[in-house]
């Protein structure tokens, strides 16, 4: 509870001066207490692919994401668009994404079109990823760059809650077992396609409600210990 109050008062205070009417309505949405029942909560499970990993120098190639509500995705809501990056398309992720530079050039949102796209869809919502660190971190760079502001938003990290999971039973935890395919087979979740950043975005809301559904009933939201 501390945290969240320390992230509301952070919030409150960066809200006083931002001046793009995106980011100002997104910040004046309300935030989520922790202890809202999981199935009243919204989240966007959201994905991005990129040209590596490299702070500072990599950028978003893609995004995809899917609304989640009422512990159910809402494929009407999923997404998933190009991005044109400030660089050329390394080849080792072109191998990866299979997204190359001509795809990008051709059809990819500017880095501020994608930003206030993203910022729009997690108005009032918690932001759900495997690994969120990443998706944190690229959200942080671009609103940086574009706005001039620090970015904020709730998060819960499927990894994360994976991890405090088997931690409490004592599992041991191998190389690669907390990958996101990996865990999703421990479920009995079928096989995606990886690397396409709306599938692995909906892979991801998919894990999210089987972890809450093997949680047992009167899951909250501070069940799933959120990020600020």
């Amino acid at each position: 509870m501390i945290r969240q109050w320390i992230y509301r008062f952070r919030r409150g205070r960066a809200l006083k001066k931002v001046q793009d009417p995106d980011l100002r309505d997104y910040l004046e949405a309300p935030v989520m207490p922790e202890n809202t029942p999981a199935e009243d909560v919204e989240f966007l499970a959201l994905d991005f692919e990129t040209t590596g990993l490299e702070k500072g120098r990599d950028q978003l190639l893609s995004v995809g994401y899917v609304v989640v509500r009422g512990l159910q995705a809402d494929l009407s809501t999923m997404v998933h668009f190009l991005i044109r990056p400030e660089m050329a398309v390394p080849g080792e992720s072109a191998v990866i994404h299979q997204i190359t530079d001509d795809e990008v050039m051709a059809a990819g949102l500017s880095r501020e079109q994608a930003l206030r796209k993203i910022v729009k869809a997690l108005k009032g919502r918690v932001l759900v990823a495997h690994k969120s660190d990443i998706e944190r971190h690229f959200l942080a760079e671009t609103c940086r760059d574009i706005f001039a502001a620090e970015f904020f938003c709730q998060s819960v990290d499927t990894l994360q809650i994976e991890y405090r999971k088997r931690k409490r039973s004592d599992k041991p935890i191998k190389s690669g077992d907390l990958r996101l395919w990996k865990i999703r087979e421990d479920y009995g979740l079928p096989a995606y396609k990886a690397h396409h950043a709306a599938i692995d975005a909906l892979a991801c809301a998919e894990l999210l409600l089987a972890q809450i559904s093997h949680m047992g009933e009167g899951v909250t939201l501070g069940d799933l210990a959120p990020l600020y």
